[in-house]
């Protein structure tokens, strides 16, 4: 089972991540399961000299085209060094990111913006479950600023926007057939949440929607 965390940047993913790695782990030694992790927008490669051209180079780190190119990059590279066949997965973003971010970018078309990904990113399974962080783009906003970091071209309150609304006609649609079977829950993120708040409410629905299916097989 390959679960998955998507949301926009600050909408506390990470946070969330982290503490589902600890809730796992738990789980899969209570019950004798297995557990891989699958992060397949971070540099799982430092070594590599594309890597450390497009880290040092702002004007790379700009362009869409070669963002595309060094994400697919990382994505076969952890689709080639995880253990799909473990009890379950759990994935800090997947190629759904990479759909959302591509989308509609090439005249206006979801078919030719989901090819171009699946074409890049070909070796990557899709996720079984997605837990979708919703925030609203003022907390999103606010929560970017406040990490006193630079902005990234995707973390524009107009990339925002395009994303978020990306992400919900994804979701919503059935355009992305190879997404046909991902089963999607959003989870909202509220201004007054504690990342505690958010671990149990996610924890709790994957206790319902999925850990129980796990020992049932």
């Amino acid at each position: 089972m390959y679960v998955c965390l998507e949301g926009l940047d600050g909408s506390g993913k990470t946070t969330l991540f982290n503490g589902l790695k600890i809730k796992f782990d738990e789980h899969c030694k209570l019950h004798g399961l297995t557990a891989e992790i699958a992060c397949p927008t971070h540099n799982s490669n430092p070594d590599s000299l594309l890597e450390k051209l497009y880290n040092r180079n702002s004007r790379l780190k700009n362009s869409s085209l070669f963002r595309a190119f060094i994400y697919s990059r990382r994505s076969n590279f952890v689709a080639k060094n995880t253990n799909w066949n473990s009890d379950f997965v759990l994935g800090d973003r997947s190629i759904v990111t990479s759909y959302v971010t591509r989308w509609r970018k090439y005249r206006g078309s979801a078919k030719l913006s989901s090819l171009f990904v699946d074409i890049m990113e070909s070796k990557i399974p899709v996720p079984d479950f997605v837990i979708m962080l919703d925030a609203s783009p003022e907390l999103l906003i606010r929560r970017l600023k406040a990490r006193n970091q630079e902005i990234d071209i995707d973390e524009t309150p107009k990339r925002s926007m395009e994303m978020r609304a990306a992400y919900k006609e994804i979701r919503d649609s059935a355009l992305i057939s190879r997404l046909g079977k991902t089963h999607w829950v959003t989870v909202p993120i509220y201004d007054e949440d504690e990342p505690v708040d958010v671990l149990d409410r996610t924890w709790k629905i994957l206790e319902e929607n999925v850990l129980q299916l796990s020992l049932k097989e």
